[in-house]
C-alpha cells in the first residue's frame, strides 16, 4: 500500500506523511480524533507512494492503551484503488450501453423470466407503434 518493504513499522507521523498533500489535514484531524476518543474513527483518503503512485484508501482505527500506559491508534487501511477503478469502468460501461439503447433504431426489450417487459427502448414507437412506457410491464 505504501510501497514499503513488508514488515516496515509505520508511525502515525509516517502515515500522515504518506497521505496525499490535499488530504493531509483531513487525515491528521481523523488521527487526532481517533486518539482523543474511545470510539472508532474512519476516513477515506489518498496515499502518495514514494514511486509517485496514488492509492485510494479507507482507513479505520481505534485508540488502544498499552500496559505501560502509552496510547496508540490500532486499525486497518484497505486499498480501494482497484475497486474504485472497476466501479468507474462499470459506470462508464452502463452509460455507453444506455446511450446505445436510447439511440438505436432497433427495438431493444429487457424481459423477466416470466416474459414481463421491464425495459423497452425509445425506438419501440417507430418499430411497433407502441409507447415504450405503456409496453413496460406487459
Amino acid at each position: 500500500l505504501y510501497g514499503l518493504p513488508p514488515g516496515t513499522p509505520l508511525s502515525l507521523v509516517d502515515a500522515i506523511g504518506f497521505s496525499h498533500p490535499d488530504d493531509r489535514a483531513m487525515v491528521s484531524r481523523a488521527f487526532a480524533k481517533g486518539m482523543s476518543q474511545d470510539e472508532p474513527v474512519a476516513v477515506r483518503f489518498r496515499v502518495l507512494r514514494r514511486d509517485g503512485a496514488v492509492r485510494q484508501v479507507w482507513g479505520s482505527g481505534q485508540r488502544e492503551r498499552h500496559a505501560d500506559g502509552r496510547w496508540s491508534l490500532v486499525g486497518i487501511n484497505i486499498d480501494l484503488t482497484a475497486t474504485l477503478a472497476t466501479e468507474d469502468e462499470l459506470i462508464e460501461s452502463e452509460r455507453l450501453h444506455r446511450f446505445m439503447a436510447e439511440n438505436t433504431r432497433d427495438l431493444i426489450l429487457r424481459c423477466r423470466l416470466d416474459s414481463t417487459i421491464i425495459y423497452a427502448s425509445p425506438s419501440c414507437e417507430a418499430v411497433i407503434g407502441g409507447d415504450p412506457r405503456r409496453v413496460r410491464g406487459a
